[in-house]
């Protein structure tokens, strides 16, 4: 066992150490921390993204599927995963990690959309459409997946639609502030193409307003 706050220090000595781009040192750094801590899935979550972004996916993976024997909540940790491969130049690790998600009981309506989230940007809209109809047949308001059905109707070029799905979810209570705002900027961007420049600048305001750092009281 090692102390939490020996531990804390380690870590924070790794990111020091990546900062300053001293890349092995800190991925030797953590495959200590984990040796120490061998059930911390943080540490083997930090570490295989640190593998990756040096190109060892073979290493990556190694600690990611570790990770994933340990979590006892499995969706979970495959999109935490996946979350850790965004910034991997070899995007089908990502994939390969969220599309497992798909099998699991214990799906979830984000899971489905942040696989829909990358068909997206990667042009494979049909992919992406039906992982859309999936979360929102596990959640029909889930706001995350209405945010992508908005977005696949503008780049149709199906403006109105685009807009009627955004006014159906935006005006209510969103638990995530991004999410919102990226709501109201996609339909700030649907309403200037409509020459509704007024309603355009008044949504491009309240995403903007939803973004702004919170003034203490």
């Amino acid at each position: 066992l090692v102390a939490t706050g020996s531990l804390n220090r380690m870590l924070q000595a790794t990111e020091t150490e990546w900062q300053r781009k001293h890349f092995q040192e800190c991925i030797e750094m953590l495959e200590r921390a984990s040796r120490l801590a061998p059930s911390n899935t943080g540490i083997l979550l930090r570490l295989g993204r640190f593998q990756g972004l040096r190109y060892n996916f073979a290493a990556a993976e190694r600690c990611f599927e570790q990770a994933l024997r340990l979590a006892p909540r499995k969706t979970e940790m495959l999109t935490a995963i996946a979350d850790h491969c965004q910034n991997f130049s070899n995007a089908a690790i990502a994939e390969c990690y969220l599309r497992r998600t798909l099998e699991m009981p214990d799906l979830t309506p984000q899971a489905c959309i942040k696989l829909a989230e990358l068909y997206e940007r990667h042009r494979r809209l049909p992919e992406a459409a039906q992982l859309v109809e999936r979360a929102l047949a596990l959640n029909p308001g889930f706001p995350a997946a209405l945010l992508v059905h908005a977005r696949a109707e503008r780049l149709a070029g199906r403006w109105e639609a685009a807009e009627q799905v955004l006014r159906s979810f935006i005006t209510k209570p969103i638990p995530d502030p991004w999410i919102h705002a990226q709501a109201w900027y996609e339909l700030a961007t649907i309403l200037d193409r409509r020459e509704k420049f007024d309603d355009a600048m008044t949504a491009f305001l309240n995403a903007k307003n939803l973004l702004r750092p919170q003034t203490p009281g």
